[in-house]
């Protein structure tokens, strides 16, 4: 779609210990030239109100998308780059090299399908990506079972030297239309590594 407009999401951290912080807040995006610029905004809980995360494709190809992160307790805005791309988005298990990679997997060269698979007695394709070494991300390859009729991703594994270490699952149940356009209400990922998981709903 030309614009998007998440009026409310809730993101869900727990840690191995069990214990749970929920943010929540908005997300709009919109195409400029071609180009995605999306904005996520955080209202809550009130030490993170008014946090704010921008990430700007690139017009041309061979340049990095610009990042930034508004952070108002210190009333600045910073450029994520560098080892920043690993650290933890809003203290959930998702980093901004992992927002990138999965925001960007499909558009790589090195894409195979590999079976036709069934979730939940629902068709689906299985695609195996190898992600461009040189974008950062900390994954070797990724493993993504796609719902034939929604082209949406319902499990994704996320592979470093041949070991899952993270994975999104989400299940047919929550696959919802907005027009022709589907998207999911709620999704799971975690860190099997670190034993942690984070869940997102979109609420509005």
């Amino acid at each position: 779609p030309e614009t998007l407009q998440v009026r409310e999401f809730e993101i869900t951290a727990t840690d191995k210990m069990g214990g749970a912080r929920t943010l929540s807040g908005r997300l709009s995006a919109r195409l400029d030239k071609g180009k995605i610029n999306a904005v996520m905004r955080v209202d809550a809980p009130s030490d993170m109100r008014g946090s704010a995360y921008l990430v700007r494709e690139p017009e041309e190809a061979n340049k990095e998308e610009e990042i930034y992160v508004y952070i108002p307790a210190i009333q600045k805005v910073r450029r994520v780059n560098g080892g920043m791309r690993d650290s933890s988005l809003f203290g959930t298990d998702l980093s901004y090299s992992d927002v990138k990679q999965i925001t960007y997997a499909f558009s790589g060269n090195a894409l195979k399908f590999e079976k036709d698979d069934v979730i939940e007695k629902r068709p689906v394709w299985l695609l195996s990506m190898a992600p461009d070494p040189t974008a950062g991300g900390r994954f070797d390859k990724v493993l993504a079972w796609i719902d034939q009729k929604s082209c949406m991703v319902l499990k994704a594994d996320f592979q470093q030297s041949g070991t899952v270490r993270k994975r999104f699952e989400t299940s047919p149940k929550f696959l919802a239309q907005s027009g022709p356009h589907w998207y999911f209400t709620e999704g799971r990922i975690e860190d099997l590594q670190e034993k942690t998981s984070t869940k997102v709903r979109i609420v509005g």
